[in-house]
């Protein structure tokens, strides 16, 4: 279709410049996510990359562990366990929603295995926990 303002030369460079745009500005959108690999397992709810990271699961508030002059809470070391054996060493990408930070300074965080699996359902689905208000992903969390 020809423009009737530019003429044909005019416009060919528009299209071009057009098609460039548009290239760049969808090849950032459908490039892959970048992946992180945890190397601690804090407890219930928080987790450490390899880059230092502290992540914190939007949406779970698990049971407590000991630590300094806190008592463990109940299943809170059931908790740590199944974490470990979820991610630790695992390769994951990081999604956030609104708030990226907590009062604590940790990235807030859903989180995705590898193989796509959605880590904070997952928990819900397995442990008793306090459910905490979150906003992008509340309905796959409540789907459990």
């Amino acid at each position: 279709m020809f423009c009737p303002i530019l003429n044909m030369n005019t416009y060919k460079y528009v299209r071009l410049a057009l098609a460039v745009m548009f290239f760049f500005l969808t090849a950032g959108l459908s490039s892959a996510q970048p992946w992180y690999t945890v190397t601690w397992v804090n407890d219930g709810d928080t987790i450490v990359l390899t880059n230092g990271w502290r992540v914190r699961y939007i949406g779970i508030d698990a049971p407590e562990i000991d630590y300094e002059n806190h008592k463990s809470e109940p299943y809170g070391d059931k908790a740590l366990s199944f974490k470990k054996k979820l991610v630790l060493s695992q390769k994951i990408g990081l999604e956030f929603d609104k708030d990226r930070h907590d009062r604590y300074g940790r990235l807030l965080a859903y989180i995705f295995l590898a193989d796509h699996s959605f880590v904070n359902s997952q928990i819900v689905g397995c442990l008793p926990r306090r459910l905490r208000p979150c906003k992008k992903m509340h309905h796959r969390i409540l789907e459990l």
